[in-house]
C-alpha cells in the first residue's frame, strides 16, 4: 500500500524501514480511564470490554507511576453504562469514598482511589463522536462538575500577535472595539471603548485590562442593565477557553482576580458552565470620545 492511500489520522506515527519504531496502536475501546489526581494525573487509557488489570508494575495492563500501588491493584472488567471493579488481595481501594472489599459496580462519574491515585471512568462518548482534544476536555467539565486534571508542567504560551491591519482597523472605527486574547484581557481597544467605559482601562493595570474583569465592576453595572446576564455568559466563555488551553499559564492571574471580585463571580465560576457567550455588548450609550 503507497502511504498516500493509508489511512493516516492526524496523531499517527509513521515509521520507515522498522515497524518497532511505532507503538502499538490505543485500542478504540468504550470507555476511558483517567487518572484524576496522583503522580500520574492527566493519563488516559481506553478500555474494551475485556478485563484489565491495573497495577503499579508489569504484568498489568495498566501501569500506574504510584509507588503506593501494589504490582496488581485493580481488576476493572467493562460493560455498557459502566464497568466492575474488584481489588486483588492485600490491595486497599475505595469507591467513591467508601472500603472497596470485593467486586463491585463502577458507574461513570464516581471515583475509585488506590495508593495516591484516583481514577475516573467515563464512557467514551468522545471517541465515538471523534471530538478535539479541546471537546473532549469540555465534555469532561460537562459530564464531572469540575475541571479536566492539568498535566504536571503547564506550558505558558505567548499571547496573540496582531498584524498592523487589524490594529488599523479597531483604531478606525467608531463604535466601541477592542481584540482580547482568550483569557478575555484586551490585546488593543480604541478610544471608544475606552470613553465608553468611563476611562476605566486606563486607570488599572495591563494585566488587569480584561474583559470579564469589567464587567464585575460599578462602572460596567451602570452602562448594562441586564449585567448578570453578561457576566453569567462571560464566565461561562472564560471557562470554555480555560479548558481548551488546559494547562496554559495564562489563565491563573485572570482566574484569581475574578474570583476575586466577590461571591457572585465565585458562584458562577463554581457551576462550571461552559457556553460561547454570543450576546454582544451593545452599542448605546457610547459618549463622544473628544
Amino acid at each position: 500500500m503507497r502511504l498516500a492511500d493509508a489511512p493516516v489520522l492526524d496523531g499517527c506515527v509513521v515509521s520507515l524501514g522498522d515497524p518497532a519504531g511505532c507503538p502499538r496502536p490505543e485500542p478504540a475501546g468504550v470507555a476511558e480511564l483517567r487518572v484524576a489526581g496522583g503522580p500520574a494525573a492527566g493519563a488516559v487509557y481506553r478500555l474494551g470490554f475485556e478485563a484489565a488489570d491495573i497495577g503499579g508494575a508489569a504484568p498489568a495492563d495498566i501501569v500506574l507511576d504510584d509507588p503506593g500501588i501494589p504490582p496488581l491493584a485493580l481488576r476493572v472488567i467493562i460493560g455498557r453504562g459502566g464497568g466492575q471493579v474488584a481489588p486483588y488481595d492485600g490491595t486497599d481501594a475505595w469507591l467513591d469514598g467508601q472500603p472497596l472489599d470485593g467486586a463491585a459496580y463502577w458507574q461513570p462519574g464516581k471515583q475509585v482511589a488506590v495508593g495516591s491515585t484516583l481514577l475516573d471512568l467515563i464512557e467514551n462518548v468522545a471517541s465515538g463522536l471523534r471530538m478535539t482534544p479541546a471537546e473532549r476536555s469540555a465534555l469532561h467539565v460537562l459530564s464531572r462538575g469540575q475541571d479536566p486534571p492539568m498535566p504536571p508542567s503547564a506550558p505558558g504560551g505567548e499571547g496573540p500577535q496582531i498584524d498592523p491591519g487589524q490594529r488599523e482597523l479597531v483604531t478606525r472605527l467608531d463604535a466601541p472595539a477592542a481584540i482580547a486574547d482568550e483569557t478575555w484581557t484586551l490585546v488593543i481597544r480604541n478610544k471608544t471603548l475606552t470613553a465608553w467605559t468611563g476611562g476605566w482601562f486606563d486607570r488599572v493595570p495591563l494585566r488587569r485590562q480584561n474583559l470579564a474583569l469589567f464587567l464585575f465592576t460599578s462602572a460596567a453595572e451602570r452602562l448594562l442593565p441586564d449585567i448578570h446576564a453578561y457576566r453569567r455568559a462571560v464566565v461561562a466563555g472564560l471557562r470554555y477557553q480555560y479548558v481548551r488551553h488546559i494547562g496554559s499559564e495564562r489563565f491563573g492571574p485572570v482566574i484569581r482576580s475574578l474570583l476575586e471580585t466577590g461571591p457572585e463571580a465565585r458562584d458562577l465560576w463554581g457551576r462550571h458552565e461552559i457556553v460561547l457567550p454570543r450576546r454582544p455588548l451593545p452599542p448605546a450609550s457610547v459618549p463622544d470620545p473628544s
